[in-house]
């Protein structure tokens, strides 16, 4: 994930079931997402399987509304969020993590 943690992470793709379901003004991802995350020799398995509400705006920006678990990556960060979150993403694809109920790890305090 680049520029979320101040190293790098590399990121394999273990299970993507995924699908999408397409409606007017959003559309909805569910399926199995596991993902495994990697920095030197320490690697995280994380089921970030959502499902996820995202919804598109003219100005280029998105919000995300997530239920279950979902990676995160910010400036400096790199967040596992469980429950319900809210993540604002601007159009350059910067994500802000706007609001959670759940729990949210840093991923990147995990893998130094």
């Amino acid at each position: 994930m680049i520029g979320s943690c101040s190293f790098p992470v590399v990121v394999d793709v273990l299970v993507n079931d995924e699908f999408g379901i397409f409606f007017d003004t959003y559309f909805i991802v569910a399926g199995r997402l596991v993902y495994r995350l990697t920095h030197g020799a320490v690697s995280l398995v994380e089921n970030i399987s959502g499902p996820a509400k995202i919804v598109p705006h003219s100005d280029g920006t998105v919000t995300v509304y997530g239920r279950g678990a979902g990676l995160v990556p910010s400036p400096g960060h790199l967040w596992l969020a469980t429950g319900n979150s809210v993540v604002e993403v601007a159009a350059d694809g910067t994500q802000i993590l706007v609001s959670t109920r759940g729990t949210v790890q840093d991923l990147c305090g995990a893998l130094s």
